[in-house]
C-alpha cells in the first residue's frame, strides 16, 4: 500500500512539473519563428492562411478569403410514360438538387383484337403504348345478349298466359318463353311521385262551333306551347239503341293534335249496363282505333251517374270493366281503366281491379286536402296512381269560346281536364308493339 501512494505522488509531482515548465516557455517564448500554412477556399468554406510558431503551440487563422461558391449546371430529363420529368442542377463538387418536376405523360395505348368477344365468350386484345412500346394482353368481357321481342301474343285479364319469341341480333340465339300478364300489367300504383309528363283530355265540349254549327278546331299549337305534353281524346260514346257514336272531333283533334307533337291516347265514355253491352262498346271502339298509333292507354270511361241506378252490384259494375278491358287487350291494346274517386269506393271492387288495371284516376283537390307540387296523398287508397286527373276547370292563355259560352261555369275560357302522368307509357307501350305500333324487329 505505501509502494502505492509513492508511485501517484510521483506522477502528480511529475504533472506540475510540466505544466510549470510549458507555462514558462510560452510565456517565454517571442514566436519568431513561423510557419505558413495557406488552406484555399471551397465552394462552401471560406479559406485562410494559419501561422503556426515553430518553437510552441501558438498558431492564428488570417487572410480569410470567402468560399468560392457553386458554379452549377444544368441537365434536363424529359418525362417519359412511367416517369416524372425534371431539370437536373448540379456543381462539379457533387452539390445538385431537381427543379421544373414534370408528371410522367402515361402510356399512349393502341389496342389490337386478338379475339372478338361473342355474346357468351370473352375475347382477347393486344395492348401497346406507341410511345414506350409496354404491351400486355387483356381480357374482353363477353357481349352478352342483344334480345328483342319478335312475337308475341297477347294476354288479357281473362287469359292471363301467352307466349313470347325472343331474338338475339348478334348470335340468331332465338328462344320462346311464356308471357305472363304480370310482365305487361303492373297495376293501378306507381312508386315515382315525380311527374313525367302533364296533358289535357278533350272532346266537342272543348270546341268552339261556327255559324253553320260545325266545329271549330282548337289551337294545338297554343296547348303545346303552354306545357302540354299529350292529350287524351274522347273517341266516342253509345248512343240510344246501342248504336256507335263518334265524338264529332274526334279525327281532326288526332290529326291537328299529332301535327303539333302531343302524344296521344283515347277515352271511350261507357252507357254500358251488362257485360254485352260492354262488348259491342268495346268491338266499335276498335274500329276507331284502326290504323291509328297511340303513346297512352286506351281508357274505358265508367262515370256516368245513371248507370248504378240499374240496381248493379259492385260484382256486375267490375265485371263490365273486365270485359271491356280484356277486348282491347286481347286485339294489342295497352287498355286501362278511367273513373272518380266516388267510383272506385262505392260502386267497384277497388282492391280487384287496382291490383289488374292502371287506373287514370279523377279526383279534384279540396280546401281541406293537399296538392303538393303534383303528388296526392289520398285518403281513401294512400298510394300515387299511374294517371291523376287533378282538374276540370284547367284554361289555357289565348284559348276562349267565340260563338258560345260556357254556361255552366259562366265564363268564356275553353275549360280543359288537367293532368299529371308519373308513368313512362310512350317508353312502355312502343316496347311492346301496343297500340297501333309496330313490334320492334
Amino acid at each position: 500500500m505505501k509502494a502505492l501512494n509513492v508511485i501517484k505522488i510521483s506522477a502528480l509531482v511529475f504533472l506540475f512539473a510540466a505544466l510549470f515548465s510549458l507555462s514558462a516557455c510560452d510565456a517565454e517564448c517571442s514566436h519568431s519563428n513561423t510557419s505558413e500554412t495557406v488552406i484555399p477556399p471551397t465552394h462552401e468554406e471560406q479559406g485562410k492562411t494559419t501561422v503556426s510558431c515553430l518553437d510552441c503551440v501558438y498558431s492564428y487563422d488570417t487572410d480569410f478569403v470567402p468560399p468560392v461558391g457553386h458554379t452549377m449546371k444544368k441537365e434536363i430529363h424529359t418525362p417519359t410514360c412511367t416517369e416524372e420529368g425534371y431539370t437536373y442542377n448540379y456543381c462539379d463538387c457533387g452539390y445538385h438538387f431537381n427543379t421544373n418536376i414534370v408528371p410522367p405523360s402515361g402510356h399512349t395505348l393502341s389496342k389490337e383484337e386478338l379475339l372478338p368477344p361473342t355474346c357468351s365468350s370473352p375475347g382477347r386484345v393486344a395492348v401497346s403504348c406507341t410511345v414506350c412500346g409496354h404491351c400486355y394482353e387483356s381480357p374482353i368481357s363477353p357481349l352478352g345478349h342483344e334480345l328483342k321481342c319478335v312475337e308475341r301474343s297477347n294476354v288479357s285479364l281473362k287469359d292471363r298466359t301467352g307466349e313470347a319469341r325472343f331474338r338475339c341480333d348478334r348470335c340468331e340465339l332465338e328462344y320462346d318463353t311464356p308471357l305472363l300478364y304480370s310482365n305487361i300489367y303492373k297495376g293501378a300504383f306507381v312508386d315515382n311521385t315525380q311527374i313525367l309528363a302533364k296533358g289535357v283530355d278533350v272532346s266537342k265540349h272543348q270546341h268552339d262551333k261556327n255559324d253553320d254549327g260545325e266545329y271549330l278546331p282548337l289551337d294545338w299549337a297554343k296547348i303545346k306551347a303552354a306545357g302540354f305534353d299529350f292529350a287524351i281524346l274522347r273517341a266516342g260514346y253509345m248512343g240510344s239503341g246501342n248504336v256507335g257514336v263518334t265524338d264529332p272531333v274526334y279525327e281532326m283533334n288526332y290529326r291537328n293534335a299529332r301535327q303539333a307533337g302531343l302524344d296521344l291516347g283515347v277515352y271511350f265514355y261507357s252507357y254500358a249496363y251488362s257485360v254485352e253491352d260492354a262488348r259491342a262498346e268495346a268491338e266499335f271502339l276498335l274500329t276507331l282505333l284502326d290504323g291509328k298509333t297511340f303513346e297512352y292507354p286506351i281508357y274505358f270511361d265508367i262515370e256516368d251517374s245513371k248507370i248504378p241506378e240499374k240496381g248493379l252490384t259492385k260484382a256486375d259494375l267490375t265485371n263490365i270493366c273486365i270485359e271491356f278491358i280484356s277486348i282491347l287487350q286481347e286485339n294489342g291494346y295497352y287498355a286501362a281503366l278511367y273513373t272518380n274517386n266516388r267510383w272506385l269506393t262505392d260502386h267497384l271492387e277497388a282492391d280487384a281491379l287496382t291490383g289488374l288495371v292502371d287506373v287514370w284516376y279523377a279526383r279534384y283537390a279540396t280546401d281541406k286536402e293537399v296538392v303538393n307540387e303534383g303528388t296526392w296523398k289520398d285518403e281513401w287508397f294512400g298510394k300515387q296512381m299511374a294517371m291523376w286527373q287533378f282538374s276540370h276547370t284547367g284554361t289555357i292563355d289565348g284559348i276562349k269560346y267565340t260563338t258560345t259560352k260556357n254556361d255552366k261555369f259562366g265564363t268564356d275560357d275553353v275549360l280543359f281536364d288537367l293532368n299529371y302522368v308519373y308513368k313512362d307509357y310512350p317508353s312502355i307501350i312502343k316496347s311492346l308493339g301496343y297500340n297501333g305500333f309496330p313490334l320492334e324487329p
